[in-house]
């Protein structure tokens, strides 16, 4: 059965209590908006199963959970769930250019900050001023995303933004591998005005979360 009120309740309240633990139990599937502005998300179960790591022997013993999904208000084609309204900044996908738009995330506005999920995408986050963030979520030239145009958009990001975290397909630790994973990114103002920026990898076939790395401000699994 879908998750009751107060289950999907609990849950965006986890999700903004203690994001890691949110993002090691549910598989999260996200559609973002195209504009940069505050927009309004549900929250809702996707009727979908995956398969989260346990809580004591991790991911040497999964555990069967339930998917949620986020969309833009109005854009759910999911029927007969209950949903949870919220709203957060919308960081929108632009294109591979000279002169990328970052979105800035700093004291004010909503505490969340949400994004299509990542499938050959990159994220390019950097220091603003004081404790504001520089984000930017940034799709390869390609029109079709292929695995060739995929890592060259991280190599090309790395090159270019030296003093930043990037953050997409390719080989490494700090890479996804788009041919297993989608991501969800998802940002989070803690309660001392500090943002931090995590990423759930997750099975693009199956719902199985695989890893759950923080990219802002370190770079660490979690």
């Amino acid at each position: 059965m879908p998750m009751n009120e107060n289950a999907i309740n609990g849950a965006y309240n986890l999700l903004l209590s203690n994001p890691v633990r949110f993002l090691r139990t549910w598989p999260l599937r996200l559609a973002g908006g195209a504009s940069n502005c505050q927009l309004n998300f549900e929250l809702y179960d996707n009727k979908k199963h995956g398969q989260r790591p346990g809580t004591v022997f991790g991911y040497k013993a999964m555990k069967d959970t339930d998917v949620l999904r986020v969309d833009v208000k109005g854009g759910s084609a999911v029927k007969d769930v209950i949903k949870k309204e919220f709203t957060a900044h919308n960081l929108p996908m632009q294109a591979l250019s000279d002169t990328l738009t970052f979105t800035e995330l700093g004291e004010n506005g909503k505490t969340l900050m949400l994004t299509s999920q990542l499938n050959g995408c990159a994220i390019v986050i950097k220091q603003g001023s004081g404790d504001k963030v520089l984000i930017a979520h940034v799709q390869p030239h390609s029109v079709s995303i292929n695995d060739d145009a995929s890592s060259k958009l991280t190599e090309i990001l790395k090159s270019r933004y030296e003093d930043a975290q990037v953050y997409g397909n390719g080989k490494g630790n700090q890479c996804y591998d788009r041919d297993r994973d989608y991501c969800a990114v998802v940002g989070v103002r803690n309660a001392q005005g500090q943002w931090r920026v995590y990423s759930q990898e997750y099975g693009n076939g199956n719902n199985v979360i695989h890893r759950v790395v923080q990219l802002w401000p370190a770079f660490s699994e979690v």
